[in-house]
């Protein structure tokens, strides 16, 4: 085994490491692996426990319904009250020290905190990442990043949940270990119908292996959404990562989907290919530079893709430099970034982006960023951001940013930014607020306020999208605990709130008692009856109990 043991020093900012361990890799170099010392363990004997983890779950949903005429007089609010009452059951084995399987039958998320909701101010779908703990274990066994902080060729959301809608899961399996040198992945599972979506049996399989040296792989991954009502989807992807020289890499990648529901064309017209020529340091100079071509038919059912029918070509050049002792600074970073897409049907720029910034790290564990960013964005199809409409045009326009991230070793920290410039044929002013107070050991206090004003006023009209958060993290001792999550969005004009309780009895056994409300805002309703204040409830007990044979 390899062993890496590190002390922080909070109020210095500053972490020791055995084995020395050098901060050139990045912020993570302390957690470098293959830094790490070798440890070789003997007459150790393994056990193989099967962990069996069933599960209860009661309570009630209850809704707003609006009853109309001839069912009554004239219409009106009704109350529906909808009760559930569940169980399962999840199965953990480790036959072997590289293997770990993982049953779930009748999978149930109902602990799992609220989406942090977002306000967009773009044409384009929301990300929202995952937050329900049986997709996030050995997650990164299935990463297939297919360019961007968010596209990918599998994202767990898309089992269990259909525009933001929670659609049971019957059950499925999972797989993951490594095997003479190969690393593989296995996970399968089976939805119940919901809505105009059939059952469906989604499927992902991964496989990497170590080629040239310890930094270099390759690998493949297989998704599949199959289902009755012609919508199979499914998707292969190639990739490779090969250190070529010192901290020089290079990734190549391929994926391909298949769709049944589309009349594809086939070829690169249902994929996506991308290289990108990286150097990986954190002292000196950095780079990427990347190209990404995705057709228009290349549609990952199991996956999430910004943009479609599109070629990307993108750069970054960074310096950092490290400060000697006698400096406030820890180290400071200039870089300068750009993007361009381009429609594949015609070759016209769709959009582009030049993004200098320049970084300043604290001693102290503070860091601010300063920059500025100028965007060019041709409109074909108008689109709404909240109450007012973006028409269709080109565009350019710019602002200036900036960022402030306090310590986190401190009682105190957060993060704080603040852009101001044009916006599309308007201007923009966006401020974000989102301090963080540890108030003892027992209460955590979160809070976060995000304002966008937009104004266009050769046109005569603006809007101010608003969000806030204010998150409430309390613990008694180690059993006991409560999260308090309440948001406000402006742009849906709803307030939620989400209150999770749990006693956690010993490992394995915990009680939840889960409560999520929403608020409507404006409850007047010219065409109808006034709404009722609340938009929806639920109260939510669950118990899980873990035996070990």
């Amino acid at each position: 085994m390899g062993l890496i043991l590190y002390r922080v020093v909070a109020r210095k900012d500053e972490r020791q490491t055995f084995p020395p361990i050098e901060p050139r890799w990045g912020r993570l170099a302390f957690a470098k692996p293959s830094r790490a010392q070798r440890i070789v363990l003997r007459d150790v004997q393994q056990s193989a426990p099967v962990y069996l983890t069933p599960f209860t779950l009661g309570g009630f949903k209850q809704n707003p319904v609006l009853a109309e005429p001839p069912e009554v007089p004239r219409a009106e609010w009704r109350s529906e009250r909808d009760p559930t009452t569940e169980a399962g059951l999840d199965v953990k084995f480790s036959p072997t020290s590289n293997l770990a399987l993982d049953l779930t039958l009748n999978t149930d998320f109902a602990q799992v905190e609220a989406d942090d909701q977002q306000i967009n101010l773009t044409r384009f779908a929301l990300f929202f990442p995952e937050k329900r703990q049986f997709f996030q274990e050995r997650a990164s066994t299935f990463d297939f990043n297919t360019g961007g902080m968010f596209n990918r060729l599998f994202h767990s959301r898309r089992i269990g949940l259909d525009q933001g809608e929670i659609v049971r899961i019957y059950g499925g399996a999972r797989a993951v270990g490594r095997w003479a040198g190969t690393d593989f992945g296995f996970l399968n599972m089976q939805t119940a119908p919901h809505g105009d979506l059939s059952s469906e049996n989604v499927g992902v399989f991964r496989l990497r292996q170590q080629i040239i040296d310890e930094f270099s792989r390759v690998g493949a991954m297989l998704t599949t959404r199959l289902g009755s009502s012609g919508r199979n989807n499914t998707a292969y992807g190639l990739d490779a990562v090969i250190r070529w020289l010192g901290y020089e890499y290079l990734i190549l990648q391929w994926a391909h989907t298949f769709d049944e529901a589309a009349d594809q064309a086939g070829g690169l017209e249902s994929g996506l290919g991308r290289v990108r020529l990286e150097r990986r340091h954190d002292e000196g100079f950095s780079y990427y530079a990347e190209g990404i071509r995705a057709g228009e038919d290349y549609l990952p059912g199991l996956g999430f893709q910004l943009r479609r029918d599109f070629t990307y070509g993108g750069a970054q050049l960074r310096y950092r430099q490290l400060r000697d002792d006698a400096s406030p600074l820890l180290a400071r970073a200039l870089q300068v970034s750009t993007a361009q897409y381009f429609r594949n049907a015609d070759r016209t720029a769709e959009s582009r982006e030049i993004k200098p910034e320049l970084e300043f790290q604290f001693r102290n564990g503070s860091n601010l960023t300063v920059g500025s960013l100028s965007s060019f964005e041709s409109v074909r199809e108008p689109f709404n951001i909240s109450d007012v409409v973006v028409p269709a045009g080109e565009y350019w326009f710019h602002e200036a940013t900036t960022m402030l991230r306090l310590p986190r070793s401190d009682f105190f920290r957060g993060e704080f930014e603040a852009s101001v410039g044009s916006f599309y044929d308007g201007s923009r002013i966006r401020l974000l607020v989102a301090p963080v107070w540890v108030a003892s050991k027992y209460l955590e206090l979160e809070a976060g306020y995000e304002v966008n004003r937009l104004d266009f006023a050769d046109r005569g009209v603006g809007t101010t999208a608003q969000l806030g958060r204010v998150r409430v993290k309390a613990a008694l001792n180690p059993k006991v605990s409560m999260s308090t999550f309440g948001q406000y969005n402006s742009a849906t004009d709803q307030t939620s709130l989400n209150v999770r309780f749990r006693y956690h009895f010993r490992e394995g056994t915990d009680l939840w008692i889960v409560y999520n409300e929403g608020l409507y805002n404006d409850r007047d309703n010219w065409l109808g009856p006034r709404r009722p204040l609340s938009s929806g409830r639920a109260l939510l007990v669950k118990y899980s109990h873990t035996f070990a044979r």
